[in-house]
C-alpha cells in the first residue's frame, strides 16, 4: 500500500515521505503513474507516454524519488521500452 505515498509526504494512507517509503514502493509508485496515464480509463482517453513522462519528470525530487524517475525515463528513451495496451490493441510509441 505504500505505492500511494509520495516522496514529499503528500500521499496516503499514512503520509510517509522520503526514506520512510521502501525502495520497492518508490518504484511501484512511478510505474503506477506511468501505466495509469498511458492507459484508457472509462472516464477518459489514454493520455500517452509523453504526458506520463512529463508528470514524473516534473515531480522528480518532489512527489517521486529522482533516481527512480531517471531510471524509468531511461527505459523508455534510451532502451526504447514500449507498453502494449492489449485491451485496446494500441502500442504507445517511444518519444
Amino acid at each position: 500500500y505504500q505505492h500511494h505515498e509520495r516522496y514529499d509526504g503528500s500521499g496516503y494512507p499514512r503520509g510517509l515521505k522520503g526514506e520512510e517509503i521502501s525502495t520497492e514502493a518508490h518504484i511501484l509508485m512511478v510505474a503506477d503513474v506511468v501505466e495509469a496515464m498511458m492507459s484508457h480509463r472509462p472516464y477518459r482517453a489514454a493520455l500517452g507516454l509523453e504526458a506520463a513522462l512529463e508528470e514524473i519528470t516534473g515531480g522528480a525530487g518532489l512527489r517521486y524519488r529522482e533516481d527512480v524517475v531517471q531510471a524509468c525515463v531511461s527505459l523508455f528513451v534510451n532502451d526504447h521500452y514500449e507498453i502494449e495496451d492489449t485491451a485496446y490493441r494500441t502500442t504507445f510509441p517511444v518519444i
